[in-house]
């Protein structure tokens, strides 16, 4: 008998404090996996908010004091207050729409239990929870900005995958690579 179930679309999903480098993983796996002729997207939650931010209250699009309490404020204590599941949900429908195009999505911007729970709990998705801390990091973040829910949500969270870097690119990409082999992406 022939399956002929579309295939599950795989989906990494990468969480972390700012600036500890969730989208410099995603862009390793891009190239990585693009070097072996795979089709990967990355795309956030954050990249409609971002949108909303500049085009409707004027954000300049800098991450400065100013600019990451906006995006907190307005994503999180305004748009996810009303409507938790917003961005998730966002995502989600664009992914149903565009995932025959792509053999990995990568979302690095992952803040929020439930914005790993709706991926996993999608039949049309493999998904792969990471955590990337980078030890010993001062992210520069104002200490009202740091205990946001943004940031402290996941902090007892289980990830399937942890990627653990002092410094440099170097010894990402090297975690990186070890997750690649270890789910054969």
């Amino acid at each position: 008998m022939q399956d002929n179930r579309s295939p599950v679309t795989k989906v990494l999903l990468f969480s972390g404090k700012a600036k500890h480098g969730k989208t410099a993983c995603g862009e390793i796996v891009k190239k990585k996996l693009e070097e072996k002729g795979k089709r990967v997207l990355i795309i956030n939650y954050a990249d409609y908010l971002k949108f909303i931010a500049k085009e409707y209250y004027g954000w300049d699009g800098n991450k400065d004091d100013n600019g990451r309490t906006l995006l907190q404020r307005l994503g999180t204590d305004k748009i996810r207050a009303k409507y938790p599941d917003f961005w998730v949900d966002t995502v989600i429908n664009l992914i149903e729409i565009i995932k025959d195009d792509f053999d990995v999505i990568c979302i690095c911007d992952v803040r929020f239990p439930n914005e790993i729970m709706q991926m996993a709990v999608n039949k049309n998705f493999e998904t792969i929870s990471i955590n990337v801390e980078r030890e010993n990091f001062d992210n520069g973040l104002t200490k009202e900005q740091q205990c946001h829910p943004s940031e402290t949500s996941l902090r007892y969270w289980i990830f399937d995958w942890y990627i653990s870097s002092e410094s440099g690119l170097d010894k990402l990409e090297k975690e990186v690579d070890k997750m690649i082999k270890y789910y054969y992406l």
